[in-house]
């Protein structure tokens, strides 16, 4: 088995390449395997946290940036703190690793992305986080070219009683509720935010923060995030607020960055299938998957397989011609739906 990563260089269109294997093979010395490749729809940046213990920590390039677009990421140690752990067991799945961060002296460990980091209007963060005890506030990412420890641009962290806060400008937009996400238990913490008309107007779509895969705060008066760009701060900080702010405590693992707003489905597909980026996930079809008659016989239970946020029409019909509306707004319960139906 010979391992092979070919880079598309973060396009969108099927890259196509060729590897030569050159061997002693009389028939076949030499055999020529095409390779095709594209970058997956909106993933801006991706850590899977998969690197194995003794990776090193002060280069730019570790631990390993897989997007496809070439985001140098390091791992930074401030001074008298504890080197990171690599090679943790996995949060996502049960395969790769996770990287534990300690936030001794403040920040403690973190990664930090190169200058000129892209900055867009609408985004989504996800990842896999299992926090433990430590100096304060877990902050899982930030956006901070001032050093200003206030969330400028905009941050995420967990308090230390457990509940997750999303921050533009220093405002909370959303957050959950206490001991949603509490120490020593792993979860799936996931924050989107849609701008449909970009920078310069001063007020976006809305913004999300979901919980292991279901929507758990909602902003629809939300404002939009402060444009910058450039300049020798223009980061992405990770595990920390700046060089000298809160830190993160715990494990991490498979963080994504996409530069557009993800839909429920999606966040509860990265939720479902750990270790998976958009479109990699498999749906299962519609399908009613149970019928209840009540013993009276004037009623039915349905159940069928759903997506999150959307609304279900019923109708009924005597010879599969004619139908007539039943209810035309079943709200969806998530991945399944269960509705009862009157047959008088």
């Amino acid at each position: 088995i010979i391992g092979v990563t070919f880079n598309p260089q973060g396009s969108s269109d099927l890259k196509e390449a060729s590897i030569e294997i050159v061997s002693n093979d009389i028939v076949h010395p030499i055999l020529s395997l095409p390779l095709q490749a594209k970058a997956i729809e909106g993933l801006l940046f991706r850590l899977p946290f998969d690197d194995p213990a003794g990776s090193p920590t002060g280069a730019f390039g570790v631990p390993a940036e897989t997007s496809g677009n070439n985001f140098p990421a390091a791992m930074i140690v401030n001074a008298g703190a504890p080197n990171p752990s690599f090679g943790r067991p996995p949060l996502a799945g049960s395969e790769g690793f996770s990287t534990m961060f300690n936030d001794s002296g403040g920040s403690g460990n973190y990664i930090l992305t190169d200058n000129g980091f892209p900055h867009t209007a609408s985004f989504t963060y996800a990842v896999w986080v299992r926090p433990t005890a430590g100096s304060g506030e877990d902050t899982l990412f930030n956006r901070d070219p001032g050093f200003s420890l206030g969330d400028a641009i905009y941050g995420c962290s967990i308090t230390e009683g457990g509940a997750v806060s999303f921050r533009i400008s220093g405002a909370d937009i959303v957050s959950s509720d206490v001991g949603a996400v509490p120490d020593d238990a792993t979860h799936h913490i996931a924050v989107t935010h849609l701008d449909s008309t970009g920078f310069g107007d001063f007020q976006a779509d809305r913004t999300r923060l979901y919980i292991d895969g279901v929507l758990v705060s909602e902003n629809t008066a939300t404002t939009e995030v402060p444009e910058y760009s450039g300049g020798s701060n223009s980061r992405l900080w990770i595990a920390t607020r700046s060089a000298a702010g809160t830190g993160f405590n715990g494990d991490m693992d498979d963080f994504q960055l996409y530069n557009i707003e993800l839909e429920a489905l999606d966040i509860s597909d990265l939720f479902e299938n750990p270790g998976t980026v958009l479109g990699e996930a498999p749906r299962a079809p519609f399908a009613i998957t149970s019928i209840i008659r009540a013993e009276d016989g004037l009623s039915v239970e349905l159940t069928w397989n759903s997506r999150p946020d959307r609304v279900y029409l019923l109708e009924s019909s005597p010879d599969m011609k004619a139908w007539d509306e039943i209810n035309d707004s079943i709200a969806s319960d998530g991945l399944t739906t269960t509705t009862t139906a009157s047959l008088d």
